[in-house]
């Protein structure tokens, strides 16, 4: 994908435009994704070797040698850290990588792409991620920016007409603008910034990465850069992500109530960018380039915490829009057959699949089996009616926890309660955290109150310390052990959010919003 220096660029790793693409949803016909498939042969690799380091690898002696100590094994009396210089010194491969295992402790996530592929989505997902992981994290907007600096007139196609020198010079400059943004907030504490915008050339991804490089230097703090571009090869996906951009962008309010006029307008505006897009290329540093929103991924130079927790995340996403329920069970030693014939009376009343994401704890099985027998005796097959859905109820690590148990909140996410803090509690969840953004169909999740309140916080992008008590609002009152209540997040499109309510399992009948809080 974008072979560096081809002539003209290539876009999402063939010559499709968004154009083409939507004609071919009505043509049927797949995209064509173009890959360079060459590679170095292995004499080629060998003979790439200095000449003695290549005919040691090669040539086999007669002569019976003694056995060698392994080289990180020190000799009596001697340096490790010497041992390890020098094993760097003949493995460039092996001390390329030890330079990018640690994590950077400011981090800019640089996102990559033409208009409508996702990008504002992908940014608002990891910022509230990441946030919830513990690191302090914002997204700055090019787009937002860009607005409020030219109004109307920026939103228009013809401002991205890269013909135009002075649109060109305006759009650069509030690139930069951004990018003071970003160093400001690192500045100011910041562990890590999601800078959303095209970034769509070589010359300004350059650009970006000097002035990132230049102010790291200058405050004796230096700041990791990763790129994450997203290519779109599927026309339904485009037209998808192209659908709720016209939607839900400001850039498109003008159009409201035609919306016709507001595609033509944002394929007009991605043309625009096609004429000079440069995909990613490895000479640019870390990247990661998300295929289809994650059917496939490419990763280059990508460790530390951006391979232990932000790939894993983004291979999870997919952005289909579907409700959750929250369910805490009774503490441990409390009856729980009247929970478990209410959430089946609820259960069988639910329309359509339903997937169970349960804690191991036995109080929490109980009632996971009472929804599946209840959905199953609704439908024979239910277990089979979605299989690509994967199985209607799977266990997770979503084990009860004393954090947020007393009468008031933990001040930080440091703080201890009964051996565990919510950073503590966070890191155990985050497993599951994957799992519910990898499930397609409506889920309902079995657990005890500081799992769910953790969770909620994250798909809320609430404060997470203040999420865990009672008194912060009253969706998280309904989560209380044994509360006999389901919260429900219904999925709003504007936002990209969930909207709340309560519904007693007393009575099973309507649900009413939550409120007393966010």
């Amino acid at each position: 994908v974008g072979v560096a220096g081809s002539s003209p660029p290539l876009v999402g790793g063939a010559r499709w435009s968004s154009v083409s693409m939507l004609s071919a949803i009505f043509n049927r016909s797949p995209p064509v994704v173009q890959v360079d498939g060459t590679f170095p042969s292995t004499q080629q690799l060998l003979d790439a070797l200095p000449q003695a380091q290549g005919r040691q690898a090669i040539v086999t002696s007669r002569r019976r040698k003694k056995p060698r100590r392994p080289r990180w094994a020190p000799a009596k009396g001697g340096d490790e850290a010497l041992l390890v210089r020098r094993q760097l010194d003949e493995r460039p491969d092996i001390a390329a990588r030890a330079r990018l295992l640690g994590d950077s402790k400011r981090l800019l996530i640089v996102l990559v792409g033409l208009p409508a592929r996702g990008k504002s989505i992908i940014a608002h997902k990891l910022d509230a991620f990441l946030n919830w992981r513990g690191w302090r994290t914002k997204a700055f907007s090019a787009g937002a920016t860009r607005r409020r600096l030219q109004g109307g007139e920026g939103s228009a196609a013809s401002f991205f007409d890269s013909s135009s020198s002075s649109s060109h010079a305006a759009r650069e400059q509030i690139s930069l603008s951004v990018l003071q943004e970003a160093l400001a907030f690192f500045d100011d504490g910041g562990d890590i910034a999601i800078f959303d915008a095209s970034n769509s050339s070589k010359s300004r991804r350059a650009t970006l990465s000097r002035r990132v490089a230049e102010h790291g230097a200058a405050s004796s703090q230096p700041i990791g850069i990763v790129f994450v571009e997203s290519i779109l090869t599927s026309p339904t996906l485009l037209l998808a992500n192209m659908q709720a951009k016209v939607r839900a962008s400001p850039d498109f309010y003008g159009h409201a109530g035609d919306e016709a006029a507001a595609m033509d307008d944002l394929k007009r505006r991605a043309v625009h960018y096609e004429a000079s897009y440069q995909s990613l290329a490895e000479h640019e540093g870390a990247f990661i380039q998300l295929y289809d929103l994650s059917s496939k991924v490419v990763a280059s130079n990508v460790y530390g915490r951006m391979s232990s927790s932000v790939l894993p995340f983004l291979l999870a996403l997919h952005f289909m829009p579907r409700p959750l329920a929250f369910v805490s069970v009774p503490a441990d030693g409390a009856p729980t057959f009247d929970l478990c014939a209410a959430l089946a009376r609820w259960a069988s009343t639910h329309e359509g699949p339903l997937q169970v994401l349960s804690s191991t704890h036995p109080a929490a099985i109980d009632a996971a089996a009472a929804v599946y027998d209840a959905k199953r005796r609704e439908n024979a097959k239910y277990s089979e009616a979605l299989p690509a859905l994967g199985p209607p109820c799977h266990l997770v690590e979503l084990q009860p926890s004393a954090v947020g148990a007393d009468d008031r909140p933990p001040a930080t996410l440091d703080e201890r309660r009964g051996g565990e803090s919510c950073a503590d509690l966070v890191r155990r969840l985050e497993a599951s955290v994957l799992e519910i953004e990898k499930r397609l169909a409506p889920i309902l999740v079995v657990a005890h109150q500081a799992p769910c309140r953790a969770l909620r916080a994250y798909l809320r992008g609430l404060p997470l310390a203040e999420s865990m008590h009672a008194s912060s609002s009253d969706g998280a009152r309904a989560l209380a052990d044994g509360a006999g209540a389901l919260l429900l997040l219904t999925p709003t499109a504007k936002t990209l959010g969930f909207a709340e309510s309560v519904v007693s399992l007393e009575g099973v009948g309507g649900s009413v919003p939550a409120g007393g809080g966010p």
